[in-house]
Parts: structure tokens; sequence; C-alpha cells
């Protein structure tokens, strides 16, 4: 991928640092910036400080669970796509998420190519609304 502008800033938020890194580098990769954070508090606080346009949220954390992150910053970053990643995958988690305001659930463990078409499939979805 040429250098210049991303194509997207997108927030990693999840307590696995190998899988942060594993996602890192296949974001940077497909040309996005990306920040990582480790629990939902910490989330909210990257989002005050630099707003992502996709947040990959984990939902088990320490601390302030992906659900309670979800709908904080569903309340107070609008215009953030929000994909929930979780390990377990239940159905009841993934109807959690969703109505907490997530635009999208993932079970891992996924591809990168799963990730990538999920990622351009939110921004698509964002930008249609939005513009």
């Amino acid at each position: 991928m040429a250098r210049g502008t991303p194509l997207a800033a997108i927030l990693i938020v999840d307590d696995e640092p190998r899988f942060r890194k594993a996602v890192q580098i296949a974001l940077h990769l497909a040309g996005h910036a990306t920040r990582q954070a480790t629990s939902g508090e910490e989330a909210l606080l990257a989002m005050r400080e630099h707003p992502a346009d996709v947040v990959l949220l984990d939902l088990n954390m320490p601390g302030m669970g992906g659900i309670q992150a979800c709908r904080a910053m569903r309340r107070d970053f609008e215009a953030a796509a929000i994909i929930v990643v979780s390990l377990r995958g239940l159905e009841h988690d993934n109807s959690a998420a969703l109505k907490a305001g997530a635009d999208m659930c993932l079970t891992k463990p996924f591809s990168m190519e799963v990730l990538l078409a999920n990622i351009e499939t939110v921004l698509h979805k964002r930008g249609a609304a939005g513009g």
C-alpha cells in the first residue's frame, strides 16, 4: 500500500496483547492507522483524545466490559463504527452488543480477510448514512 493518508483510524480494544498486535499489523498493511487500548475505560479516553472511525471492541475485559463501553461510545461518539469481537460468540452476547449500539459482531478466531471486509462494510454504511 502506498504511503499517504490512512484509509481509516481504527482503535483496537482488547486485553490480549498478541491479538492486538496481530490485528494492528494486518490493518497497517491494509493502509489503516491504528491505536490500541486494553480496557473500556482506556478506550473511552483514547476516543476523547482522537476519535476513531472504527472501534474493534472485545466484550470480555477487566474493568468496564465491552457492552458498557459500547453503550458509552455509541452515546458519545455516534459517528464511529463499532465492531464487537468476542471469543464466546454466544447469541445473547451478540444480541446485547447490537442492542448496545454495535454495528457488527465477529467471533474469534476470524481471518484478517474477514475482518478487513467487515471494516470496509461498516465504513461504507457509515459513510452512506453520514453523507
